[in-house]
C-alpha cells in the first residue's frame, strides 16, 4: 500500500532526532580529477549500457487512428487465408509455377519422347493444383474473385492444357505419332497448323509469369506481417529510428498504386508480346517448305513416267537431305517408291518433324529435332527475359512514385502511429528535408520537395506537442490520436504518485521591470538549466509559471501483485528511494549551475540591475514534496494545460515559499525525507517541525547545507554543439531510459555523487562538525521545550557559521518572541505562517 501523507507525518519525532545527521564534512576531500556531473552519471549508468527491450503499451484503437476501422474477417476465412498464404503453400506453388513456365520447353530440350507421359502427368497435376488454388482463393479472399488477377490466373491455368500432348494433338487435328498414307498427310498439315498456333500458345504461356508476381506479393505481405509482430521496441530504439529507417507498413494508397502499376506493366508487356507477331509476314503467309522443289520434280517425273530423271532426282534428293540439321526420315512418291531412315519417324514428337508434300501424291518427312530444341532453349531465355522486363518495368514504373510520394506518406503515417503510442519518444527524430531522394545533400539552389516539407512539418508538430503537453499530457495526445471523431482533450484524470518540485526566481518583479524585453531571454536561460538538469536526473518539466517552475519525478508504481511479493516490493522501494535521491541532487545541481554558468553570472554585472538591487545575483528557492496527484488536462475546449492537481503540489509551492523565511535555498518535506536513502538522509539537516494551513499534522522540514559562493566561475570554452535539437533530445531520452531501467540495480547508487561530483563536494566542504553538534543539540532542546538550552546552542552554532545560518536566525527569532520560554501549549511544533 502507498503511504499517505498522514501516515508519513505521524511518525514519532524521536526517531528523526535519534537519526545520525551528518558526518564530519572535513573528511570529504575532492580529487583534482573529479569527474563532472555528466561523467559521474554516465559512470553510474554503466551496468546497463545496453538498451533493455520494453514493450510499448499500445492503445487498443491504435489501428484506428485514421478512417473507419475495418471489420475483422470471419474466423473460417482467416483460417483459409492463413493456410493459403502459409510459406509451405507458397513454396509449393512457386515450384509448380516454375514447372509451368519451363517444364514443356525443358521436356523438348533435355528429355526423349518416352518421357512425355511423365511430363503430361505432372502438367495435369499442376493444372489441378492451380485450379484448386483459384477456387479456394475465390472462397476465402474477398476481393479476389472476378478481379484482374483472377482472370489472369484462369487464363494461365487453362493454357496448361496445351502442354498435354494428347490435348494438343486433338486441338491441332492429329493424335499420337504419325502414320503412313493419309494419316501422315494429316500430321503434316497439323504440324503446320501447330507451328502457327504454338507461337500464340508460347505467348499465352507467359501469362503464367503473373503467378510469380502473386507469390512475391504474398511473400512480401507475410514478411511485413511478421515484421510488424516482431516490431516491439523500446523507447530507446524508437528514438534511434529516424523517419527514413522506420519499419513501415505499406499503406492502402501504396497497395493500390502498386497494384495499378503492376497491372499496367503486365498489360503493356503482354500487349507487346501478342501484337509483335502480327507484324511478321510469317503469320499470314506460308514460307517455302524444305525440299519443296525437289519433291515437286519427283512427282512430275513419276507422273510423266520419266523414270531415268526420276531415279536421278530421287538419288540426289536422298543424298542431299540424308544428313544435316534436318535429316530426311521418310520419302514416299505415289505410294510406290519410298525411303526409310534408320531413325523411326513414328517415334518422333509431332513438334520434332517437318513434312513437305506435293498434291497429296508425294511427301517427305524431315527431322526437326535440332530446331525444336533450339526453339525450346530460346523460349526459356525469352521467359527469363520477360521475367526481367516485368520486374524491371514494375520497379522502374513505381520507383519514382514510391520515392517521391508513397514512402513519405508511409513515414508520416508511421510517425502518427508512433506518436499515438508514445508521444514523448516518437516526436524526436525526423528526416532531413535538405536531402534528395537518394540521401544526398541538396544544393542551395534546389528547393525541397513538398512531401519532404510536409513530413518535416509533421515532425515539428509532433515535437511541439511533446514540448507543449509534456509527460503529463502524453495520455491526451495518444488518446486523441488513436480515437475517431472530434478532438476531445478533456479526458479523465489519472492518479499518480510522484515527487513534486517547485522552484522560484528571487526578485523577479524587479528584474522584469529592469530588463523589460530582455526578461524573456533571462527566464529562458534559467529554464534551460532547470529543465536540462531535471531531465538528466530522471525528472520532467511540467509547468512554467513566469518566475516559477513545477518539476515532477514519477515514482515507480506498486501494484497489488508487487505489494504481495516481499522481494519485488523491496526492489520497488529501493527504486523509489533512488528517484527521491535524484530529485534532491537535481535541485542541488541547479543551484550550482546558476552560480557558475557564464550566461547567468553576467547579470551580476548588469548596471541597471545593480542600480535597482545593489549586489544583484540570480537566486532561486526550491521546495520538494512527495504524494499523490491527479494527472490530466486542466482548462476547457478553448485552452488546456496538462498538469497535476493535488494538495501535495501546493505543498511543494509552500515549501519553496518558506525557503525565504529560513534563508535556505532548499526545503524538503518529512514525507520525502523518509523516502530518501539513508546516505542522503544523513546529509540532511532538520530546520523545523511545523503545521501548514489546511493541515493539523506536524511535518518536519529539512534542508541540505550548500554554499554556492565557493564555486568557481566556469571559464572553460564550451564545445560547439553540433547536434541538432532532435538528436540532443534523443540522447537525453536514452540517458533517462537507462536510468529508469537501472533503478532496481544495486550498482546504481545515485547518492555516491555527494562524494564524487565536483560541484556538490565544493559547495559542502569545510562545514565544521562542531557546527552540527551545536545545532543538533539546540534543535532537540527547541523541540522538547527547553528553550533556554536551545538558545545557548543555537547561538553557538550561529557564531560558528559567522552569523550566516538562516535556520538558526529563524528559530532564535521565534524563541525570542516568547522570551526563550516555551509556552505551556507547546507540543514540539509550530504553525508555519508563510504560504
Amino acid at each position: 500500500m502507498e503511504p499517505t501523507l498522514k501516515q508519513l507525518s505521524s511518525r514519532t519525532l524521536k526517531s528523526e532526532m535519534d537519526m545520525p545527521l551528518f558526518k564530519d564534512a572535513r573528511k570529504m576531500t575532492i580529487s583534482t580529477d573529479a569527474p563532472s556531473d555528466i561523467a559521474c552519471l554516465d559512470e553510474l549508468q554503466s551496468p546497463i549500457s545496453q538498451p533493455v527491450t520494453k514493450d510499448i503499451r499500445k492503445s487498443k484503437n491504435s489501428n484506428q487512428f485514421m478512417g473507419s476501422p475495418t471489420a475483422p474477417l470471419p474466423k473460417w476465412r482467416q483460417v483459409g487465408i492463413y493456410y493459403l498464404d502459409h510459406w509451405i503453400t507458397q513454396s509449393f506453388l512457386f515450384l509448380l509455377t516454375v514447372f509451368a513456365l519451363f517444364g514443356d520447353d525443358t521436356r523438348i530440350l533435355a528429355f526423349p519422347a518416352t518421357a512425355d507421359d511423365t511430363f503430361s502427368d505432372l502438367t495435369i497435376a499442376t493444372l489441378t493444383f492451380f485450379g484448386f488454388e483459384i477456387i479456394m482463393a475465390s472462397i476465402f479472399k474477398e476481393e479476389y474473385f472476378n478481379s484482374f488477377f483472377f482472370w489472369l490466373d484462369v487464363v494461365s491455368t487453362v493454357s496448361l492444357l496445351t502442354d498435354i500432348p494428347a490435348v494438343w494433338s486433338a486441338m491441332v487435328g492429329t493424335s499420337g505419332g504419325a502414320a503412313q498414307g493419309s494419316a501422315i498427310i494429316r500430321a503434316s498439315r497439323a504440324s503446320r497448323a501447330g507451328t502457327r498456333a504454338g507461337r500464340l500458345v508460347r505467348i499465352v504461356r507467359l501469362i503464367r509469369l503473373i503467378r510469380i508476381a502473386k507469390l512475391y506479393k504474398a511473400a512480401s505481405a507475410n514478411a511485413e506481417r511478421r515484421a510488424s509482430q516482431a516490431n516491439k521496441i523500446s523507447p530507446l530504439e524508437m528514438d534511434s529510428r529516424s523517419g527514413e529507417h522506420m519499419n513501415m507498413t505499406e499503406t492502402r494508397v501504396g497497395k493500390k498504386l502498386s497494384d495499378l502499376t503492376t497491372r499496367r506493366v503486365i498489360v503493356l508487356v503482354l500487349a507487346m508480346l501478342f501484337s509483335v507477331p502480327a507484324f511478321d509476314s510469317a503469320t499470314f503467309t506460308e514460307s517455302a517448305q524444305l525440299g519443296d522443289s525437289g519433291l515437286r520434280d519427283l512427282a512430275v517425273f513419276y507422273r510423266n513416267s520419266d523414270y531415268n530423271s526420276f531415279n536421278t532426282t530421287y538419288t540426289n534428293f536422298v543424298q542431299e537431305y540424308s544428313d544435316g540439321e534436318t535429316p530426311l526420315l521418310f520419302l514416299l512418291v505415289d505410294n510406290n517408291s519410298s525411303y526409310f531412315s534408320s531413325m523411326n519417324y513414328t517415334e518422333q514428337r509431332l513438334e520434332d518433324i517437318q513434312t513437305t508434300f506435293f498434291d497429296d501424291n508425294a511427301f517427305a518427312v524431315f527431322s526437326n529435332t535440332y530446331a525444336s530444341q533450339l526453339q525450346a532453349g530460346l523460349n526459356i531465355a525469352k521467359t527469363f527475359f520477360t521475367c526481367f522486363v516485368l520486374a524491371a518495368g514494375a520497379l522502374l514504373f513505381s520507383k519514382d512514385a514510391r520515392d517521391l510520394v508513397l514512402e513519405p506518406i508511409e513515414r508520416m503515417i508511421e510517425k502518427v502511429k508512433a506518436i499515438s503510442r508514445n508521444p514523448l519518444a516518437a516526436a524526436q527524430f525526423g528526416p532531413d528535408i535538405t536531402k534528395t531522394l537518394h540521401g544526398k545533400k541538396m544544393s542551395k539552389k534546389q528547393e525541397p520537395y513538398e512531401t519532404a516539407i510536409l513530413e518535416s512539418t509533421l515532425n515539428k508538430i509532433g515535437g511541439l506537442l511533446a514540448l507543449g503537453f509534456g509527460e503529463a499530457g502524453s495520455a491526451i495526445i495518444s488518446t486523441n490520436m488513436a480515437r475517431e471523431g472530434d478532438l476531445n482533450p478533456m479526458i479523465p484524470g489519472k492518479k499518480v504518485w510522484a515527487i513534486f518540485g517547485f522552484c522560484d526566481i528571487r526578485n523577479f518583479t524587479d528584474a522584469t521591470e529592469v530588463l523589460q524585453e530582455g526578461v524573456m531571454v533571462f527566464v529562458n536561460q534559467i529554464a534551460e538549466i532547470v529543465h536540462s538538469v531535471v531531465d538528466r536526473y530522471g525528472g520532467s518539466a511540467n509547468k512554467n509559471i513566469g518566475d516559477a517552475f513545477l518539476l515532477v519525478w514519477k515514482l515507480p508504481e506498486i501494484s497489488s501483485e508487487i505489494a504481495n511479493d516481499p522481494d519485488k516490493l523491496s526492489l520497488r522501494e529501493k527504486a523509489r528511494s533512488k528517484v527521491a535521491d535524484m530529485s534532491v541532487i537535481a535541485f542541488l545541481k541547479i543551484i550550482a549551475k546558476i552560480n557558475r554558468a557564464p550566461n547567468i553570472l553576467k547579470y551580476r554585472e548588469d548596471p541597471a540591475l545593480n542600480a535597482r538591487m545593489p549586489g544583484y545575483q540570480v537566486k532561486m528557492g526550491f521546495g520538494l514534496h512527495v504524494g499523490w496527484a491527479i494527472e490530466g488536462a486542466i482548462g476547457s475546449d478553448f485552452k488546456i494545460d496538462a498538469s497535476y492537481l493535488s494538495p501535495n503540489v501546493n505543498m511543494a509551492a509552500r515549501l519553496e515559499g518558506a525557503t525565504k523565511q529560513y534563508a535556505v535555498p532548499l526545503l524538503i518535506s518529512q514525507a520525502l525525507h523518509s523516502l530518501l536513502s539513508s546516505a542522503t538522509r544523513n546529509r540532511c539537516r532538520q530546520v523545523d517541525c511545523v503545521t501548514v494551513k489546511g493541515s493539523k499534522m506536524p511535518m518536519g522540514l529539512f534542508t541540505i547545507d550548500v554554499d554556492p559562493s565557493r564555486l568557481k566561475i566556469d571559464t572553460r570554452v564550451k564545445k560547439v554543439e553540433t547536434l541538432q535539437l532532435a538528436q540532443r533530445k534523443h540522447k537525453s531520452r536514452q540517458r533517462k531510459y537507462r536510468i529508469e531501467q537501472s533503478l532496481s540495480l544495486d550498482s546504481f547508487a545515485i547518492h555516491t555523487l555527494f562524494d564524487s561530483d565536483q560541484d556538490l563536494v565544493t559547495m559542502r566542504e569545510d562545514i565544521p562538525l562542531k557546527f552540527y553538534t551545536a545545532y543538533n543539540t539546540g534543535f532537540k532542546a527547541y523541540i522538547s521545550g527547553e528553550w533556554d538550552i536551545a538558545k545557548e546552542h543555537l547561538n553557538t552554532a550561529l557564531e560558528i557559521s559567522r552569523g550566516n545560518d538562516g535556520p538558526c536566525q529563524t528559530l532564535l527569532g521565534y524563541l525570542s518572541e516568547f522570551n526563550f520560554v516555551s509556552p505551556k501549549t507547546w507540543k514540539g511544533y509550530r504553525e508555519l505562517t508563510e504560504k
